[in-house]
């Protein structure tokens, strides 16, 4: 019995507590154990079947990740070039009322040239009520106050230029270049009344700020002219 319980202790088989006192016992606590190890082994088992379900999951969501980093990323393209398809959309109606707009001007400028003075006048009249800051809106001014002008309007040839000038000095009216046009009818309207110091304030304007234009001979001549009489 001895040499037994040595046995037991030596193979680690000896559970805790006391030693089997008979052969009965000893088989039956060598039952437990191998009952305890196929129940550990049945659970090791589980766990492994865990471990590769784990595993084959994870390398699903990795693959799910690079498919959705995948699909993002056209998502990203599609909606670059949305963006830009609406980028040439907007450029395109942009343009396209541009296009309405210098046909319009064009338009009035033809009826102008034809001498067709009333629907010249109404068409000028429109354009500028429609398009009060657009690039060609001074020159809209211009013929039109030219129209009172021939017309004999002269009071409204006045307000029209005083309004354009107000606009272009408050910049208004975007690429307003008829300005020095503006301040030499001005000019040459307060010398047509007589009004010479008035006129001569605004042909120096001409000349002191728009040297390269097309108006400023024409301003410096007056300016000489009505200074020379004024010498008299």
């Amino acid at each position: 019995m001895r040499y037994l319980s040595l046995t037991l202790y030596f193979t680690g088989l000896v559970f805790a507590g006391d030693i089997p006192a008979s052969l009965d016992e000893y088989y039956v606590s060598k039952k437990e154990l191998k009952q305890s190890i196929e129940a550990i082994e049945r659970k090791l088992n589980v766990i492994e079947e865990e471990v590769k379900y784990l595993k084959e999951r994870t390398n699903d969501i990795y693959k799910q990740k690079d498919f959705y980093n995948q699909k993002l990323e056209f998502l990203q393209m599609d909606v670059a070039e949305l963006r830009k398809d609406i980028e040439n959309i907007n450029k395109q109606q942009i343009d396209d009322k541009d296009n309405h707009i210098v046909n319009s001007f064009k338009i009035a400028y033809s009826l102008y040239l034809r001498g067709k003075t009333k629907q010249a006048k109404e068409s000028f009249i429109s354009f500028i009520k429609e398009n009060p800051n657009h690039y060609l809106t001074d020159d809209a001014y211009i013929y039109l106050a030219d129209i009172y002008k021939q017309q004999r309007e002269y009071k409204k040839t006045f307000m029209l230029l005083k309004t354009l000038e107000g606009k272009c000095m408050e910049k208004e009216i975007s690429d307003c270049n008829r300005l020095p046009k503006t301040m030499l009818e001005i000019g040459k309207l307060y010398e047509q009344f007589n009004r010479k110091q008035q006129a001569i304030n605004y042909y120096q304007k001409v000349v002191d700020n728009f040297y390269y234009s097309e108006e400023y001979r024409e301003a410096l001549n007056s300016l000489k002219k009505l200074k020379n009489m004024s010498s008299f």
